[in-house]
């Protein structure tokens, strides 16, 4: 709720600067038409075009959801002596980016581009689950921390300008996110642990609005989805007959509020 009211804030700042810098220009040609002595007349510099090399600074709210699956079997015979899993597990935090890219504007209505952006994020999960015997499972704990520490995306976007100064956009590519993960195990009085980074990579999706606020720059609202499918975080063979596993589904989405320069 909190990240679609800061969507929603962001969203209308957007539209009253692309206002002011319309009408801007507006009065530029009504100032220009009523000075009959001097023709009116647009340069190539005074037009805008979205056609350049661009970079942004931004900040952001994101969160991160996990599908922790568990499962106690033989690996002799493969027999499933236990299975569970447990949705909807995730956590919120801040984000800030910095981004880079270049852009086309082709047909005079349309825009195309690619970008690469850098961003950090606070987004943290504390978790944890335990079972008690179960057959042939032994009583035992399991307690985590999952943390997309770092995220890096290689997207292309394809836009239609709905005014010259006003840019709505889609966007795909694909996301590297650097996990910091933190787990311990526990069964009966023995615990392990250990805190390592993780690599997974996943198709990130998007749409946003973008606005110039002057020739040069601009600032635009993006919401972001990616997904990074199943991930292995425990393999522990705790006998010659049972055999334990842990895995998690991940994804995420952000709100982020980018500011530009173009060149």
């Amino acid at each position: 709720m909190k990240t679609q009211v800061y969507a929603f804030v962001a969203l209308g700042v957007l539209l009253t600067g692309s206002a002011a810098y319309s009408a801007a220009g507006t009065a530029g040609q009504s100032s220009a038409s009523m000075d009959a002595s001097t023709p009116a007349v647009t340069s190539g510099k005074d037009a805008i075009s979205w056609t350049g090399t661009w970079v942004g600074i931004g900040i952001g709210r994101g969160n991160s959801a996990y599908d922790i699956q568990t499962k106690f079997y033989n690996p002799q015979d493969n027999t499933n002596y236990f299975h569970n899993s447990f949705p909807d597990l995730g956590g919120q935090g801040f984000l800030a980016t910095i981004e880079g890219g270049y852009d086309w504007q082709v047909a005079g209505k349309y825009v195309v581009g690619i970008s690469l952006d850098l961003t950090k994020t606070s987004i943290k999960t504390d978790g944890g689950f335990g079972i008690g015997g179960v057959g042939p499972v032994p009583a035992l704990s399991f307690d985590y921390q999952l943390k997309p520490s770092t995220q890096k995306t290689l997207a292309l976007r394809f836009g239609y300008l709905t005014s010259p100064s006003t840019l709505i956009y889609g966007l795909a590519g694909a996301t590297d996110t650097d996990f910091q993960a933190d787990y311990s195990f526990t069964e009966f009085e023995y615990t392990s642990s250990a805190a390592y980074q993780v690599n997974i990579y996943g198709p990130t999706f998007g749409l946003g609005v973008e606005t110039k606020l002057s020739a040069k720059t601009s600032m635009k609202l993006e919401y972001r989805y990616s997904d990074f499918g199943l991930y292995n975080l425990q393999h522990t063979q705790l006998n010659d007959t049972l055999t334990y596993d842990a895995g998690v589904s991940a994804s995420s989405q952000s709100v982020r509020l980018v500011f530009g320069y173009r060149f």
